[in-house]
Order: structure tokens, then sequence, then C-alpha cells
């Protein structure tokens, strides 16, 4: 088994081991899937807002730590309140309702113990090298019973807990660090999603999962490997490239419009500009078809329909969750006349964000409004160059020299 180097991962500045355990279920369903240091837009949003929570949630145990130490008795929700100031209503929220699910476990005993944030390795039983290390977020003991906590400050659904192989990597490494330890549970707490959690118990659980982890790691050392195209592929650095996913989307294409397929999507291998045009149109084309796929399948969803569909070793399952729609504020003036006893008018117009299309488009309508009451008929493209001449010249707007490029695509008729 190849000992690869440990490398850093997404925005919490730990160091991540290239196979470690949050990876060891792509690995399962793909042999050759490799950890990118760069995720799609979406997955990076979703990693950034998850670090800042789970320091929050970090923040939290260690304090309530300390103070259960020094003889403290506050409870656990209360310790978590407190930084909880300043974040954002629905974050806060989604704290809370993490907190509803693990609070009862966060009991004053002289024999609980308590692991934070902590790294733990996974040994081969046979050899007892390192094959992979993971981190878990709360580790609580109490005699021969174990609670491994793990926040997915995530937006969807995850493999539950009884199949879950960072779960899976996190027990028996567990088992090997605490001989003692005989149950496990493994609970994923999900803000926005049903959480999940299972128990795993040595004497039943341990030899067999060592046994498959340990087959995993090994089957991604084989040179051959047997490619599967999966949800996987968003978080491999070679999903642009790989033969399994190119061949998955070619034939997606293919059966939806007739159209070229390029013969790769990886930019390094593009040549020529035919080749180049070839891939911005074909990744542009699936846009629409993407968003009319979703509503059809949301229609289905909510008219009962299972939507369900095997991919390699896993089966993934779109189910219907709620959310509450989001909130808009009226016009700023409707909304500075009603606050303006508890904020100045600086602190408001501070806590604004405007632009200078939006700015024009008001303005414009209001001085309209003012020369048709006054009985004159206003010029609307003259109100917009004056409003414009007149903001540069107070310089309230400036524009930058010079030009930038953008490609916009168009059709040429034959001649």
């Amino acid at each position: 088994m190849s000992t690869e180097a440990i490398i850093p991962v997404g925005s919490d500045n730990r160091e991540h081991h290239p196979r470690g355990f949050s990876f060891l279920g792509a690995l399962d369903a793909c042999p050759g899937a490799c950890r990118t240091t760069s995720a799609p837009k979406n997955l990076a949003d979703a990693g950034d807002r998850g670090t800042e929570l789970h320091a929050v949630m970090e923040q939290s145990v260690k304090q309530w730590m300390t103070e259960f130490e020094a003889g403290g008795t506050r409870l656990f929700e209360e310790v978590v309140e407190q930084h909880l100031v300043g974040l954002p209503l629905s974050d806060q929220k989604s704290i809370r309702r993490i907190v509803e699910e693990i609070k009862n476990f966060f009991v004053v005993t002289e024999s609980l113990t308590i692991g934070v944030e902590e790294r733990i390795d996974l040994l081969d039983p046979e050899t007892g090298f390192v094959l992979s290390f993971g981190y878990y977020d709360v580790l609580l003991i109490l005699g021969p019973n174990c609670l491994i906590i793990d926040y997915k400050f995530v937006r969807r659904e995850i493999d539950e807990a009884q199949k879950n192989r960072q779960g899976h990597a996190l027990a028996v490494a567990v088992w090997q660090a605490y001989p003692d330890v005989q149950d496990i549970t493994v609970l994923f707490t999900l803000p926005d999603c049903t959480s999940t959690s299972y128990t795993f118990r040595r004497i039943v659980d341990q030899a067999r999962l060592e046994a498959e982890l340990v087959e995993i790691l090994d089957r991604s050392d084989q040179p051959y490997k047997v490619l599967h195209a999966g949800e996987q592929c968003n978080y491999c650095k070679h999903r642009g490239r790989c033969p399994a996913a190119l061949q998955s989307l070619q034939t997606m294409a293919t059966e939806i419009m007739p159209m070229m397929v390029p013969q790769s999507f990886d930019v390094t291998r593009i040549q020529t500009g035919e080749q180049m045009a070839l891939v911005r149109y074909w990744a542009a084309a699936m846009e629409p078809i993407i968003d009319a796929i979703k509503e059809e399948a949301l229609k289905r969803a909510l008219r009962g329909q299972r939507l369900a569909i095997r991919m390699g070793v896993d089966e993934i399952e779109y189910k219907v969750f709620t959310r509450q729609a989001p909130r808009k504020l009226a016009s700023a003036i409707d909304i500075y006349k009603a606050i303006k006893h508890w904020m100045s008018a600086e602190a408001f117009i501070c806590a604004c964000d405007t632009g200078v299309t939006s700015l024009t488009k008001v303005a414009v309508q209001v001085i309209a409004d003012r020369l048709l009451a006054e009985g004159k008929k206003p010029n609307m493209a003259q109100i917009e160059r004056d409003l414009d001449a007149w903001l540069k010249k107070k310089e309230l707007i400036s524009q930058e020299e010079g030009s930038f490029p953008f490609l916009k695509r168009i059709k040429i008729k034959p001649e």
C-alpha cells in the first residue's frame, strides 16, 4: 500500500490524509477517485459555512469542558448560546437544532472522557502501520460506551450512519485506540436535513469493518482500476478527464440532443479553437436542460414517485425537503421611514448595498414623477444622461479606464 504525503484540504487549515476518513466513501464507489483541493463553487461555499459553524461548536464544547473540569454546572446549551452572537439567524437556527440533538450527552460525571477536534489514526490490524487518519468533532466515552459526533453543515443528505464509510473508519480507529470501549454510537448531525446515527458493537463489527476498510484502501493502489462515474466525481480532481465520467456525460448528451461531443473536457488537452468552441457550447447547452430536469424531478417527487438509482456500489435517492422562502425587503424609502427613530440616516445608508443600475432606475423615475406633477413632459433618456453627468461631476460614481473582454455566442448566417 502506498504511503502518500499528507496534504492540506479545505479551509479548516488542518492536514488531511489524501485518502482520509471523509474520502473513503468516494474510494469505495470508485477506486480511481482522487481528492481535489479545489471543490466546485457550491461545495466550496458549503465548506466555508461548515468551517465557520464547526468553529462555533468547537469553542462551545471546549468552554463547557473547561468549566466542567473547574467544577462548573452550566448546561451545555447555555454555553453555546453566548457563541451565537453575531451569526446570521439561519445559522443560529442550524446550531440550535444540533444542540437539541446532542445536549443530553453532556452530563456532569467524573468518569466522562471528552475529546474535541482531535486526529485519530486507522491502523493496519496486522502491521500496526497508519493506513489513514481523520478527525472527530466530539468524542464522549462513559465506561464501555462511546459516542462520536460529526457535524455535517451541508444542505443535502449523506449516507446513513450504518453504511457511511467515514463512520466505519471513526469507529474502528476508536476501538483500536481505546481497548475498553465496546459499543460506539456514531452520530452525524445535519442542521438542514435528517440526522443519522448507528451503534456499532466491537464483538460483531470491528473485524468485519477493518477488513472492508483495508480492502478499499488496497484496491485504490491497484494500477488497473475499475472506474465508476457517480456523485463522488464532485470531489475528484480527475473529473474533467476521467474516462468513466466522460463516457457518462457523452451518453447523456447524445441521447438528449444530436450534437457532437468533445473528446475531452480537460482544458489542458484542448489544442484547437474549434475544440474549445465545442466544449464551451456543450457546457452552455446543458444548462437549460438541467433546469428542466430539476423542475420535472421535483414535480414527480411531490406526486410521490420515488427517485432512486444505483451508481456503482451506492444507491442515491432524491427526497423532498422544505425550506422557508427567502425574506424580501420593501423599498428602501419605506424601510427608512419605519425605522428612522431607531437608526440614523448615516447608519441606514451604510447598511444598504447600492448599485448604479438600481439607483439610476429609481432616481430617474422619481425625477420624472416630479416633472409630471409640475405639468412638464419628462424626457427619460435625457434625465438619465443628466443624472449620470451630475453624479460623475460630484465624483459619486467612477469608471475604470479601458474595457474588459467577455464571450457571447452569435449565429453566423450562411452566405
